[in-house]
């Protein structure tokens, strides 16, 4: 090496960075110092013998030469570089170099920084935005961070379609404004805890006002994000909409420019000092802390540290400690920067003295607590997200991240599945989809909506997934790793199905209702006439026992119009208040009998049932056609087992066929030990007619009429059955807050006569005829007429009394209920009895409004009518109506 002045060889070979020297015609080193012989592995004497290309991976070497070719002489910052260790390690490096003659010839001094550590921090911090980015750009429910004060700073594409407000909109707004003014205090006292250090988090249902005028309901979960000093930063809200929520699609407004976390390192600055004095530095020493290099020197090293990092300075500077420390200095215009400083001893001009090698680590440190930061967000959002998420390695697609919702889901531990892929835990089948999906997703680079996919749970059975897949990538573009977010649309799936269900039985009860009022009227023609018949031949005429058949036949039709009503929920109902013990106590003793002695029947009545208010006639039916099916079910024997019990409504399944409002229920199940049932025979046995019984053995309209007698009461039905294990029927019906009303005894009417006018109004000329005739015979007036219109000019132009008006409910024109109105001013003393075989719940309840009004189910007997007519000619008159 050239002859160089002694006090700076000491400094170029004493330096901890490494240094070196090489000619810029051969590129051969001139000279290395101890600290690149011991950072790079080659001995001084291998360095000697090399080129500056030798330790260059061969790819670099032309950007190298070309960069030779354009730099002048003089102090330069040569950039960052890649180097080659003896081993073949790659380091990342940046290199100061000065360019100089020297003895006839061009050489270049370098001075050499190692940054790798700094580069993989950087890349860290990469990595760490780009998770949280997709995971905030493509969550499955609404994000917001929100400023301590209230304001949106942040909100994604879910959040703005359960608001119905753009992101512009929200970033003008706080949460305050969308808030429920009821709901807004409960909310504030949070975020006052949460901001005072009382709780961590929390979690609400609340409302937000729709921008379209609306109310939105929506879980909301919130966590709180503090600096390094525990000052607040922001809220990291997120809201699930639980009104029945839109789909939500994944669009998040762009986010990495608010966590720029790379700054640019400085290069290191070069002290000597002797007992703290500085003797000596270079101009980086000078330029990091803003002074010129004669103002530097002289002063005490503490003079460039603050208070709360000098006992660590001390230490080194006293104790000569080599190992390196960290310590916070300030510059001239008190700026604090943090610090990497490593220190040696070595004999300066015959005095011992330390170098001092000082790197500016300030942006490293920023950067290390911005890649915290960012890991702590996406983790408190995927931990407190109520879906799942999952991250599996992009090779062998093993889990590496799972949250405690997915725990839930799964019913396995996140320690369970780390390191585990899905063929670890799924049948085979699922694995395989699974495992597909993976796939297709990295292969595309995209985003992948799966819609609906099953998956076995541990402890929850099959549930169905909407799935959301994204593909985390590298630097190069290249997936690295693959991010999963699932939403549980299990219940969501049974409800929609359900919905389907009662659409469907609907619009077949409609169909019902509207046959069974046609079929009513020509019964009541059959059953009237054929009594009036009987009434008039002996008992031992031929023909009599021809006309029984015929009235048999009619009151089998009759049963069977009943049972389309009670499907369609178009009967009139009688209910009274009362306990379901006594409905199934009253009919044990005949139950027995019809089950038969093969059959075990065990009756277990609840202690604590509840009252409920239902027609005791429809219940009775209920219990009977339930436990026909159960004994049908099985032919060979077995138990039959009749419960009642109270519960709550949160109690009753999911799988219910019916609407389950809050509060009590009293609940009557039949269960049976037979054949059990499919499932595609469960998906249609409430559907009339259906029956999977042998042609002649049944209607196929008991499981209807068991359908249409629950709605029509307010209650619903679950069904639970399999193949080979039985069948269990539970019926739940609301219970209130009454005290149980004495049954009535059922009585035979007898066909009595009377006196008085009746106005019969019955727009089908057969059922009109009959009555009027039943009605004439037993000494009764008769007036009658064809439709409403008639009626009226019937009524005008009669000069005696009318009596009665005998109407029917559905006529053309004009409705029985509108007759009666129009009449109750003119004969304000006239008693009215409705008739229909099928009247809509609004007709009927208009009809009975009538004050002292009364009703007929078509079709009635004439034994049945007269002792209505009589009854209701017999009653006191009703207090004088309003005109």
């Amino acid at each position: 090496m050239v002859d160089l002045d002694q006090q700076y060889r000491l400094l170029f070979d004493k330096n901890p960075q490494p240094m070196w020297v090489f000619d810029m015609e051969t590129l051969r080193f001139l000279a290395v110092n101890d600290a690149t012989v011991a950072h790079y592995g080659y001995s001084r004497e291998e360095f000697l013998g090399m080129t500056v290309k030798d330790v260059r991976p061969p790819e670099d070497v032309p950007a190298l030469l070309e960069h030779f070719s354009n730099t002048p002489d003089g102090l330069v910052e040569a950039g960052e570089w890649r180097h080659r260790k003896k081993d073949g390690t790659i380091i990342h490096v940046a290199i100061t170099a000065s360019r100089l003659p020297l003895e006839g010839r061009r050489v270049t001094v370098a001075s050499i920084q190692d940054i790798t550590e700094r580069k993989r921090a950087e890349e860290v911090l990469r990595f760490s935005t780009q998770q949280f980015t997709s995971a905030f750009e493509h969550g499955a429910i609404g994000m917001a961070l929100v400023s301590p004060t209230g304001r949106f700073l942040q909100v994604n594409r879910s959040l703005c379609d359960i608001t119905g407000y753009s992101a512009e909109d929200l970033t003008r707004k706080t949460f305050q404004d969308i808030t429920h003014p009821e709901d807004l205090d409960r909310d504030l006292a949070y975020v006052r805890q949460m901001l005072a250090g009382e709780i961590r988090s929390y979690q609400m249902e609340k409302r937000y006002l729709h921008k379209g005028g609306g109310i939105v309901w929506v879980l909301l979960s919130v966590s709180l994000v503090r600096d390094a000093f525990g000052q607040p930063v922001h809220f990291i809200a997120q809201i699930q909409d639980i009104t029945g929520r839109i789909l939500m699609e994944e669009a998040l407004r762009e986010t990495q420019n608010r966590y720029r976390n790379i700054i640019e390192a400085a290069f290191d600055a070069i002290a000597v000092h002797e007992n703290g004095v500085i003797l000596e530095v270079n101009e980086a020493y000078a330029k990091m802390f803003g002074y010129t290099v004669p103002e530097v020197i002289g002063k005490h090293v503490l003079d460039f540290v603050t208070p709360e990092s000098r006992p660590l300075v001390v230490e080194s500077v006293h104790k000569g400690v080599n190992v390196p420390y960290e310590a916070v200095k300030v510059r001239k215009d008190g700026t604090r920067i943090v610090c990497e400083v490593v220190a040696r001893a070595y004999t300066y001009k015959g005095r011992n003295v330390r170098l001092a090698a000082i790197r500016d680590i300030t942006a490293r440190k920023k950067s290390e607590e911005e890649a915290g930061h960012v890991q702590a967000l996406l983790g408190s959002i995927v931990e407190h997200s109520p879906n799942m998420f999952f991250v599996k390695d992009a090779k062998d697609l093993r889990f590496v991240l799972f949250n405690k919702a997915g725990e839930d889901l799964l019913g396995y531990r996140r320690e369970e599945l780390i390191g585990k892929n899905d063929y670890d835990f799924f049948p085979k089948d699922e694995a395989d989809f699974f495992t597909g999906k993976d796939r297709e997703t990295l292969a595309r680079g995209g985003v992948l909506e799966i819609p609906e996919e099953p998956i076995q749970t541990k402890y929850k059975g099959l549930r169905y997934l909407r799935t959301l897949k994204v593909p985390i990538l590298d630097r190069e573009g290249r997936p690295q790793y693959l991010l999963g977010m699932s939403e549980d649309i299990t219940d969501r799936k049974h409800l929609e199905e359900q919905l389907r269900q009662s659409q469907k039985m609907e619009a077949i009860g409609q169909l019902a209702g509207g046959v069974a009022h046609d079929f009513n009227n020509l019964l009541m023609a059959i059953l009237g006439y054929s009594d009036l018949v009987l009434g008039r031949i002996g008992t031992h005429d031929s023909v009599r026992s021809d006309v029984e058949e015929i009235k048999k036949s009619g009151e089998r039709a009759a049963s069977l119009t009943r049972q389309l009503l009670a499907f369609g929920r178009r009967q009139f109902l009688q209910p009274k208040v009362m306990d379901l013990n006594l409905v199934v106590a009253d009919l044990d003793r005949m139950l027995r009998r019809l089950i038969g002695e093969h059959i075990e029947l065990v009756t277990r009545l609840g202690d604590s049932v509840g009252l409920v208010r239902v027609d005791p006639g429809q219940v009775q039916q209920v219990l009977m056609n339930l436990v026909l099916n159960a004994r049908d079910a099985m032919p060979q024997g077995g138990r039959l087992t009749i419960e009642t019990s109270g519960l709550p409504s949160d109690q009753i399944g999911p799988n219910r066929q019916g609407v389950v409002r809050p509060g009590s229920y009293a609940m009557l199940a039949v269960t049976d030990t037979g054949c059990g049932m499919d499932a595609e025979t469960l998906a249609r046995i409430f559907e009339p007619f259906y029956t999977t019984k042998e042609v002649g053995k049944g209607t196929g309209l008991g499981l209807s009429t068991v359908y249409g007698i629950v709605m029509q009461s307010g209650g619903c039905l679950e069904v639970r059955s399999a193949p080979g294990r039985g069948t269990r029927f539970m019926v739940y019906v609301p219970c209130v807050e009454s005290e149980a009303e004495d049954r009535l005894g059922v009585q035979a009417p007898a066909m009595m006569a009377g006196e008085g006018t009746v106005l019969l109004v019955e727009d089908e000329a057969i059922v009109r005829a009959m009555v009027r005739s039943v009605l004439e015979q037993h000494g009764y007036r008769v007036l009658d007429a064809g439709e409403g219109q008639e009626a009226i000019r019937l009524a005008e132009q009669h000069a005696g009394p009318i009596h009665l008006l005998l109407s029917d409910i559905a006529m053309p024109h004009m409705s029985g209920p509108e007759v009666a109105h129009r009449l109750v001013s003119l004969r304000p003393d006239m008693k009215i009895l409705f008739m229909s075989g099928y009247a809509g719940e609004e007709m009927l309840a208009h009809g009975l409004s009538v004050k002292g009004s009364a009703f007929l189910q078509k079709p009635v007997t004439p034994s049945v009518l007269l002792s209505k007519v009589r009854e209701m000619l017999l009653a006191p008159p009703v207090e004088p109506r309003p005109s």
